[in-house]
């Protein structure tokens, strides 16, 4: 069965539209911020990589101590409770002061090599 309208008032007619050039730049700006973050990680966690002590607190964190001699274990243990590793391997400082671990992740900042900095 076919529906056909009464009069011409009554049919609505639409014009084509397209997405305004703002929005499209804003999601390009979005995707290359995500693009320089990415890049930004990426050089901190190979910093982190570069410096020894870096390193071995990262080694101490995960449990291998075997790759670390006595004195170094030794440093890390001391400090190795302000410190922990994200899931992308990258070394955070825990400013915890006490507080108990629902509040650790609010509080962590990114350890950025000092020749990055």
């Amino acid at each position: 069965e076919l529906l056909l309208p009464k009069d011409e008032g009554s049919v609505v007619r639409m014009a084509s539209t397209t997405r305004s050039r703002t929005r499209s730049k804003n999601s390009a700006e979005v995707l290359q911020l995500d693009v320089v973050q990415r890049i930004r990680t990426d050089r901190v966690l190979r910093a982190q990589n570069e410096e020894k002590w870096i390193v071995n607190l990262k080694a101490h964190l995960a449990g291998d101590l075997e790759s670390l001699d006595a004195g170094d274990a030794r440093a890390c243990g001391k400090i190795a409770g302000d410190y922990d590793v994200d899931d992308g391997g990258m070394l955070l400082y825990c400013l915890c002061g006490g507080r108990d671990d629902g509040d650790r992740d609010r509080l962590e900042k990114l350890v950025v090599p000092e020749y990055l900095q």
